[in-house]
């Protein structure tokens, strides 16, 4: 329910931040391989979508239990 606005504030300030960390990559390349989501070494979940990195289950959408 962010607007994109503030999505595109928040994001920037994000990268200031990951722009002068040393695990940059690290960081990033967790996020791709557990599927996280938001902001991770300097990639937004849209950048790594477009990456070819997915999410496992994304935002909305509820895991069916197994009963």
């Amino acid at each position: 329910a962010e607007r994109p606005q503030a999505r595109e504030r928040r994001e920037a300030a994000a990268r200031e931040v990951c722009a002068g960390c040393h695990v940059r990559a690290t960081c990033r390349d967790f996020a791709r391989d557990e599927h996280e989501y938001g902001f991770w070494g300097g990639a937004s979940e849209d950048e790594r979508h477009a990456a070819g990195f997915r999410l496992i289950a994304p935002i909305g959408v509820r895991a069916r239990s197994a009963s």
